[in-house]
């Protein structure tokens, strides 16, 4: 080995010794995660954010230990809040989902009761304004997926800079809607004012009849806000019905549409564009709720390791366990100040582009 090589090793060797030595060896901190059938994915990139959130730090902290319960049923609540009160029995720092918004709603409320955070990654309907929202929503919990209302905002800026007359705009169900709903209000100029149609995706697999019907209306602006499973199939389909043809212009709203196949359904000169969240591609993340599940278990890591900087009392962010059915008022003394750090730095967490 070149001696500068070797100096450089032995340096590199020193620092982390040292650095292992100010901050002693990682603490163990348990962080729990709730799943239903059907959420296998979601499981995977939870236990596999955790593993890797090892290497963020050069000398962290803390060392993640994750804690899963599995309900089968997505709509069985009593289940659901056996599995959070088991959780935090076990003595967990914060609580990861369940995805499913039937029982989300009960985990939340737990939480709440103990000041444990509770960390939500999927689209959640607004109830009414955004602000009636906030202050219905619990404060222990935080939804690390980007707000309805920031989406639309972009989605309609987007059509907005392309300066089109008309469109017609395809959504499958009530996210997607709410995701055009800035778009559906676009006025246009006051000479040449922009006109726009709405067609909902149809029950079943087939939906080449709307699709012709779309076609028929000469209108060559199409948006599509459809699940992602389904993307691909209403761009094969709109081939078939020579409408993904020459001079079509489309917007998938997808917040992941990069990953997707697009480039095996083109044709000719039709201009497809999409929209991604992601900066950095992780490999085997493929679903965009998975890569914000990923996102939301880095951001809790950060949290605790600032959390850790700023205070000088020892074990103060360590968990405890607790009981849903003691009379025992106690609770998690960390919880409102990680929640109070995660809120901070995510609401710098997302840019949504088009390509």
């Amino acid at each position: 080995m070149d001696p500068r090589q070797r100096l450089f090793s032995i340096a590199l060797i020193l620092l982390v010794l040292l650095a292992t030595r100010i901050h002693g060896i990682p603490r163990p901190i348990k962080i729990g995660a709730i799943f239903h059938k059907g959420d296998e994915d979601l499981m995977s990139t939870f236990q596999k954010a955790v593993f890797e959130t090892k290497y963020e730090h050069l000398a962290p902290a803390f060392e993640l230990i994750p804690v899963l319960k599995y309900v089968e049923v997505n709509t069985d609540s009593f289940r659901t809040a056996e599995a959070a009160c088991e959780l935090l029995q076990e003595g967990v720092a914060a609580i990861f989902g369940p995805a499913s918004r039937h029982t989300r709603g009960i985990v939340a409320s737990i939480a709440e009761r103990f000041n444990i955070p509770h960390i939500e990654y999927v689209w959640r309907e607004s109830e009414g304004s955004e602000e009636e929202y906030e202050r219905k929503k619990a404060s222990m919990t935080i939804n690390v997926f980007p707000a309805s209302e920031k989406v639309s905002e972009a989605i309609a800026d987007i059509i907005d800079s392309m300066k089109w007359r008309n469109f017609v705009a395809i959504y499958e169900n009530d996210e997607g809607l709410s995701h055009l709903q800035k778009t559906l209000t676009l006025k246009g100029d006051k000479n040449n004012p922009l006109t726009h149609t709405i067609r909902q995706l149809s029950e079943g697999t087939d939906y080449r009849s709307m699709l012709k019907e779309i076609h028929s209306l000469a209108v060559s602006n199409i948006i599509i806000d459809v699940q992602p499973q389904n993307i691909i199939r209403v761009l094969n389909q709109a081939k078939e019905v020579r409408l993904l043809a020459d001079y079509y212009q489309f917007v998938i709203t997808y917040l992941d549409s990069y990953k997707l196949p697009i480039l095996d359904v083109r044709n000719g000169t039709v201009n497809i564009t999409g929209l991604s969240l992601r900066e950095n591609d992780v490999d085997g993340i493929e679903w965009l709720d998975s890569a914000i599940l990923y996102d939301a278990v880095f951001l809790l890591n950060t949290a605790l390791e600032v959390l850790n900087a700023r205070m000088d009392k020892e074990g103060y962010i360590d968990p405890i366990s607790l009981s849903c059915i003691s009379n025992n008022t106690e609770k998690y003394k960390a919880g409102c100040d990680i929640i109070g750090i995660m809120k901070e730095v995510s609401s710098f967490s997302y840019h949504i582009a088009s390509s």
